[in-house]
């Protein structure tokens, strides 16, 4: 277990696959990564927690409008494989707006795209989180 801000209480990988510490440390870089909207919003996160679902299309679920937040980090056909760091932005994009909007409609997805243009513009700018994920410049 472990914490990345102050606006997710704490992060969990899940132990029993290939590299849990690696694992972890992505989810830190995604929590990380998606603070500053979180922080212009209010938004909290109880958990943020890495998940393996069954079914190979569910990227990622908001519980309870942001009590927990799972996220898929590893290919659904290959447990070793995780995957793209800026896929795992995107979908943690996406269970935040679900704490604001929950169903997938024409507001939730204007929502979703403000949050997308917000944390591109920051990536583009060498945005990578606080800390640990800064750039290391004062």
């Amino acid at each position: 277990m472990a914490s990345a801000n102050d606006l997710i209480g704490s992060i969990h990988a899940l132990k029993r696959r290939p590299a849990p510490d690696a694992a972890l440390l992505l989810l830190q870089r995604v929590a990380a990564q998606v603070r500053p909207v979180m922080h212009k919003r209010g938004w909290r996160v109880g958990v943020l927690r890495e998940f393996f679902p069954r079914t190979p299309n569910l990227l990622g679920l908001n519980v309870n409008r942001g009590a927990e937040i799972r996220i898929r980090l590893r290919s659904p056909h290959n447990d070793g494989e995780l995957l793209a760091y800026p896929d795992l932005v995107g979908t943690m994009l996406h269970e935040l707006a679900h704490i604001e909007r929950g169903p997938h409609d024409a507001a939730f997805y204007a929502l979703l795209d403000t949050l997308k243009a917000e944390t591109e513009l920051l990536m583009a700018q060498g945005y990578a989180g606080d800390g640990f994920f800064s750039r290391g410049q004062r």
